[in-house]
């Protein structure tokens, strides 16, 4: 369940979260379209999260908000194997 997805979309809010571990991540919601997801995560700790889109997430993300981008995204299950998240490596303008 590795395998990278990409959905051209609009984000419509981003939320700056802490984890138990107190470590930083972000809520992406996204414009309702049948067929895809609605929320994805971006976590500051994610090795394969590109820097760039870190960046932007943390220091301007109001340049994404309302704007059609790129996400390219991985499916993986939750660790309780009780349903799927979407985690992003890379938000493009």
């Amino acid at each position: 369940m590795n395998q990278e997805f990409k959905v051209k979309t609009t984000i419509t809010d981003i939320e700056e979260k802490q984890d138990k571990n107190n470590h930083r991540f972000y809520k992406v919601s996204i414009a309702w379209e049948l067929g895809k997801p609605r929320v994805f995560y971006a976590f500051s700790t994610d090795f394969n999260l590109k820097n760039e889109t870190l960046q932007l997430l943390t220091n301007s993300p109001e340049k994404i908000i309302n704007q059609r981008v790129t996400i390219t995204y991985q499916e993986l299950e939750h660790k309780d194997k009780n349903g799927i998240f979407y985690r992003i490596k890379e938000i493009e303008i």
